[in-house]
């Protein structure tokens, strides 16, 4: 997963100085129906209830182990960017389908 997209308004392209990046990886364990709600601002969001999360890691770019995620379910990495009293967040949908290899479709 890569982040260097990412970028401070106040600062510019590139410039990644004081940003914190951080990585939570789940499986999503309720109804996937109700996947999308509405956040404080009216903006789409994520419905964190139906999330279990179970691992993390820092940094712009990372690379993690998919070897345990199982056929036919659906995951979800979550990017928090945070600078001073600022952060952002972004979600990335993740399902593994049947295939040789497994293939990876993301949303």
């Amino acid at each position: 997963m890569n982040a260097s997209l990412s970028y401070d308004p106040d600062v510019g392209i590139g410039d990644y100085s004081g940003m914190n990046f951080t990585w939570f990886y789940g499986e999503i364990t309720g109804n996937y129906t109700g996947l999308q709600t509405a956040t404080n601002d009216s903006q789409p969001g994520l419905d964190e209830s139906i999330i279990r999360y179970f691992g993390n890691d820092s940094g712009i770019e990372i690379t993690f182990n998919t070897a345990p995620l199982l056929l036919n379910r659906t995951y979800v990495v979550k990017l928090v960017v945070s600078k001073d009293y600022r952060d952002s967040s972004a979600h990335q949908i993740i399902q593994l389908v049947k295939g040789d290899p497994p293939e990876i479709y993301q949303r």
